[in-house]
């Protein structure tokens, strides 16, 4: 990421700024662990464009998956639900998470329902 200060003499007509190529390639990792420690795969959502999704999805241990914009959506928090978060308990559990718009969709309420899950909203306005 290219920084936001530089030091150079006051009135220098060109700055000379280091960078890795990538400041627009944007990517969404999902961390999440259980009660106990125990810490679930990565979810990890590349922009579409992104020529490495194919390889980084043969790595164990991580899911990767792509979006038009490298944000989760709809479509991915499913996805999420059945891979990572459904996977390991039959027993009732919570799920806390924050207030974003694909949480509180019928769709997601009803995959939740599924895997006898209570919910907690994390209001993102908390002070």
């Amino acid at each position: 990421m290219v920084a936001n200060t530089t030091i150079n003499p006051t009135g220098s007509k060109s700055v000379l700024l280091k960078s890795t190529g990538n400041e627009k390639a944007h990517c969404t990792v999902v961390l999440s662990a259980k009660s106990d420690g125990t810490k679930l795969r990565p979810y990890v959502v590349f922009k579409k464009s992104i020529r490495e999704v194919k390889r980084l999805q043969s790595v164990p241990g991580i899911i990767v998956q792509t979006s038009v914009n490298g944000w989760m959506n709809q479509e991915l928090t499913l996805d999420w639900l059945r891979k990572v978060f459904g996977q390991f308990s039959f027993e009732r559990r919570m799920l806390i998470w924050d207030s974003y718009r694909c949480h509180l969709s019928e769709d997601t309420k009803a995959e939740l329902k599924k895997f006898n899950t209570d919910v907690a909203v994390v209001s993102g306005k908390l002070k």
